[in-house]
């Protein structure tokens, strides 16, 4: 499974994944973004901080990392650092392989191991829900020692009929950032 973009249009090539696209409210500007699963929730991010969807991979663990770094991938002739979304939402982590989504932030390019990557979706801004400032990562189940310090991970919300897409703060995952945070 691999999405690809291209300078002349965000996705050039998908593989394996739907491409959807919610009429529902056909107000406001349309936003593709990619939805995923961790540990049963449903997540998203837009499109265009994402660089490829590699797919099935195995992180090598480096030894005395901050917990939220899954390992090291081998991706297109560099390394780099793959975080685990489970361990940041302090869930317990499942064997076997996970999916990779490669992000760009202003650091660079790392990557983000989630549970399995579902669908492209074209969405509308106005049906856009803010996470509260209050917002504590409760609907989540996350252990009290966890909520404040990952708080800035959530961004908002689109409702996808009955789901609810909850959509991530990409600059808040950048690793250096997230460094400092758990620092």
């Amino acid at each position: 499974m691999s999405i690809q973009r291209n300078p002349a249009s965000d996705v050039e090539r998908t593989s394996g994944i739907n491409i959807t696209r919610n009429s529902e409210s056909g107000k406001g500007e349309s936003i593709e973004i990619c939805s995923f699963t961790v540990a049963g929730s449903v997540f998203a991010l837009p499109i265009r901080h994402i660089v490829e969807i590699v797919g099935k991979v195995h992180p090598q663990p480096v030894p005395l990392s901050p917990f939220f770094i899954a390992g090291l991938v081998y991706y297109r002739g560099n390394v780099l650092t793959a975080l685990s979304l489970r361990r940041l939402l302090d869930v317990k982590d499942c064997e076997g392989s996970h999916e990779l989504l490669v992000l760009e932030c202003i650091h660079g390019s790392f990557g983000l191991l989630v549970d399995s990557v579902e669908d492209l979706l074209v969405v509308s801004s106005a049906d856009y829900e803010a996470i509260p400032g209050n917002s504590d990562g409760r609907f989540l189940g996350i252990l009290d020692t966890q909520r404040m310090r990952i708080r800035g991970l959530f961004a908002g919300s689109y409702k996808q009929g009955e789901r609810l897409l909850i959509t991530l703060n990409t600059d808040e995952l950048d690793p250096m950032r997230l460094a400092e945070t758990f620092a």
